[in-house]
Order: C-alpha cells, then structure tokens, then sequence
C-alpha cells in the first residue's frame, strides 16, 4: 500500500482495514494502492484516526473481497495465534505464536510482526477467526531496537465498528474513536484507583452491544 507497503485486512465491499500508520505519510506522494492477486489497484483513504489507535480504512471499487470472519470473544493467554501479512512486500507470510498478555488496548503475542505484516490479521488457531490486527513489534527502548519475538497487535473489541452492516460513515468512526481514546486517557489518569470512568463504562457497553449485533459466520 502507498510509497511503501503494509498490510490490510477485507471488510467486504471493496473496504479494507489497515494501520493509520501504514496509509497516513505526509512524505507519500505517490497514492495509495492495494495489491490482489499480484495486480496492483489505485485505492482511496476513506478514515484514519486522529487519535492513539492506529487504524485506517482504504477503499478500492475495482475489488470485491469477502469480510473476514472474526470474532469479538476476548482472546486467553496461552492461544495459539498467527499473524499474517506481507513481510517485506513479498507474498503473505504466516508467523505462529501464543498470546503472552492481554491489555485493554493490546493483545501481546510470541508471534513477531515483521516490517509490512502491520495491519495484518492475528488469527486464532483454535476458531480460525480473526481476533486483532497486527500493528508493530515490541520497542526495547533500553536499546533502542525492536524485539521481534514480541508482536503488539489491536484486539478486536476495538475494531468491532469496522464489521457493521450498515457499514459506519468516516463521522461516526471519527466520533467512536474520540470516545475510546477519552476512555483510554482517564483509564491512564485514574490508574491509580480501581473504580471504572463513565467513559470506560460506557465503551465497554457500546462493545458488549457490537459483539451481539455481528452475526456467526
């Protein structure tokens, strides 16, 4: 995708879901493009966020990709997982792995995320569904290197919005994820206390209600 590549997961209706970091260079000049069976498509950014979670939404008319299947049921510690994406720009490669750690805004993962896996599909090998979406390795800040044993990926519960049906307008996305990091900035200022934010109440609400709205493939 774009000047340099990354990868991308199909909504259906030519939508595809990426990281916001993959799409949204200033340095870019050159477009964005999606690449479907070695045949490489001009593609529009219908959203990026504004805000700290890195996602993006790129259309292209031209495809017609199915949704991918993928469910909103919190991953465990200790599922085998994979990542795939296109490592390198050359083809999709398959990294296996366990899931290390759950956060509220990450899922920690033994399966690396390679330079162009980010915004690739973290897959559980027990459903064969999707549950996140790689987003970068581990950053080792005492060495200012990346760990790339260590994948941090985007669980699904934070991009439930992204497999309505009516599908959300770029609005509505903006305003779903100014809610989230809202939450997300008082969970960080409250830390120091147990008791929930309204805000956090309430995206955990709106998550619960996406969860039972998204029909089982």
């Amino acid at each position: 995708m774009s000047g340099k590549w990354g990868s991308a997961i199909p909504l259906g209706n030519g939508r595809f879901l990426t990281n916001s970091h993959v799409v949204n260079d200033p340095k870019d000049t050159t477009g964005i493009t999606v690449c479907i069976d070695e045949e490489v498509l001009p593609a529009d950014l219908l959203f990026v966020s504004r805000g700290s979670i890195d996602v993006a939404v790129v259309t292209c008319s031209a495809v017609e990709v199915p949704q991918t299947p993928v469910s909103l049921e919190p991953v465990r510690v200790g599922e085998p997982v994979a990542v795939l994406g296109f490592v390198s720009g050359n083809g999709v490669s398959v990294t296996k792995g366990e899931v290390t750690g759950v956060l509220e805004t990450c899922v920690v993962v033994s399966a690396g995320v390679r330079p162009g896996a980010s915004g690739g599909l973290l897959v559980s090998l027990t459903s064969g569904k999707m549950v996140g979406m790689a987003t970068s390795c581990l950053w080792d800040d005492t060495l200012s290197v990346l760990v790339p044993t260590v994948g941090m990926c985007l669980p699904t519960d934070l991009l439930a919005p992204f497999f309505l049906t009516p599908f959300p307008s770029p609005a509505t996305l903006q305003a779903t994820y100014n809610i989230i990091d809202h939450a997300i900035d008082h969970t960080w200022q409250l830390s120091t206390t147990t008791e929930p934010t309204d805000a956090l109440l309430r995206l955990h609400q709106q998550v619960e209600a996406l969860r039972h709205s998204i029909p089982t493939p």
